[in-house]
């Protein structure tokens, strides 16, 4: 299922994200256990906590800004920068608050799905790496993604590290509460040092959440549709006998057990970052409907960053509502198992493995048009009122 090569990447990388503080989880490449130290569990707290102060001390300060009608070109283009800043430094809250808040049993729930599915490998399929690797090609997509994470990593902390030193000081930094006579090239130092180890760390920190996320995806998917008996391929990785009705009912609740743990960790993080993508969306449409002219090239940017966040998120839930239309056609499939009787009331009580919060919100096909209503709503109202102001 996951290449050698991928698990000591990731080894490798943890360590280091680790020693940054921007993720408690740890590997063992040896044994493929995740595991943490005291150490990592401190550092991952403290940042975590310090970048909720910095969310917050930003957002008191765009809150003091005033009326942005009556503001001239420059100050219009920093309150701009700010607010997509802080919009953006949510995401890597948000992934630090799941990697840091239950430690323990995150790491039992990673050790838990990875036995299970070593366990799937070694009992159930036949074929080699390479053999799985044609049939299902999410495995070899995993370690080019890994590779493409690590390289944006880099690049945009590189990147952000210039930005941070050329750009002058913005509202939502520290520094711009100091008086021009007490700034000082030791005050400056720290603000660079203090901003560009910020940047660093939320880029890695949002790199392990979304690894770890395409990792689990990577498994899931592929294996949720050998429970398919009507498939039109009819190819299918495990042997016959998993399909059937001994062997069928235990390794689908294993299953279910196994995603409703991982998505009592994660499902938390859907309707905040949808909420994310959608108040960027419609600040990014509003500010380049209403201020064109006097954006500069920060609208291009404006434009690039709102197009890569909702094709993104638009992905996502595709990927998921398509998943959930998979289950439920999983579960239809069954009947020509036959109508014995403790296996058609088991059959009855499965319910379609889903993404999202049980009981809140749950991804399902309309979800993607649901968004993209939610985006042309949201931006003809916030044009209406605007303009009413």
């Amino acid at each position: 299922m996951y290449s050698k090569r991928l698990i000591i990447a990731c080894d490798a990388y943890l360590k280091v994200c680790a020693l940054l503080g921007a993720s408690a989880l740890l590997l063992d490449s040896r044994t493929v256990k995740f595991y943490t130290t005291p150490y990592s569990r401190r550092t991952a707290k403290f940042n975590t906590v310090l970048l909720i102060f910095q969310i917050v001390f930003g957002a008191i300060r765009l809150l003091k800004f005033g009326n942005l009608s009556n503001k001239t070109d420059y100050e219009l283009f920093t309150f701009n920068i700010s607010y997509v800043v802080l919009l953006i430094m949510c995401v890597p809250l948000i992934c630090l608050l799941i990697l840091t808040t239950s430690c323990k049993e995150l790491v039992d729930c990673f050790n838990q799905a990875l036995n299970y599915i070593f366990r799937v490998r070694e009992t159930w399929v036949s074929l080699s790496d390479k053999e799985i690797a044609l049939s299902y090609p999410t495995g070899t997509f995993l370690d080019w993604l890994f590779g493409f994470v690590a390289v944006m990593v880099a690049s945009y902390s590189f990147l952000g590290g210039v930005a941070i030193y050329l750009m002058d000081i913005l509202p939502f930094q520290w520094m711009s509460m100091i008086p021009m006579q007490f700034k000082s090239r030791i005050l400056f130092c720290m603000h660079l040092g203090f901003y560009g180890y910020m940047l660093i760390k939320c880029m890695v920190s949002v790199g392990i959440g979304l690894t770890i996320a395409a990792s689990y995806v990577a498994f899931l998917i592929p294996f949720h549709s050998e429970f398919n008996l009507n498939r039109k391929s009819r190819k299918y990785i495990t042997y016959d006998s998993f399909r059937s009705t001994a062997i069928l009912p235990t390794e689908y609740r294993c299953l279910e057990l196994i995603h409703h743990r991982v998505m009592s960790h994660f499902s938390l993080a859907f309707v905040p970052f949808q909420a994310l993508v959608l108040q960027f969306s419609l600040f990014c449409n509003w500010m380049l409907l209403s201020h064109w002219e006097s954006l500069g090239i920060l609208r291009y940017l404006m434009i690039m960053a709102e197009v890569f966040l909702v094709l993104f998120w638009a992905a996502v839930l595709q990927t998921c509502g398509k998943f959930y239309a998979q289950s439920i056609k999983n579960r239809t499939s069954w009947r020509v198992l036959g109508e014995d009787r403790y296996f058609r009331k088991w059959r009855k009580s499965v319910t379609p493995l889903y993404f999202g919060h049980q009981g809140y919100y749950v991804i399902k096909r309309l979800s993607i048009l649901k968004f993209w209503k939610a985006i042309i709503r949201g931006t003809f109202r916030t044009m209406v009122t605007m303009s009413n102001v």
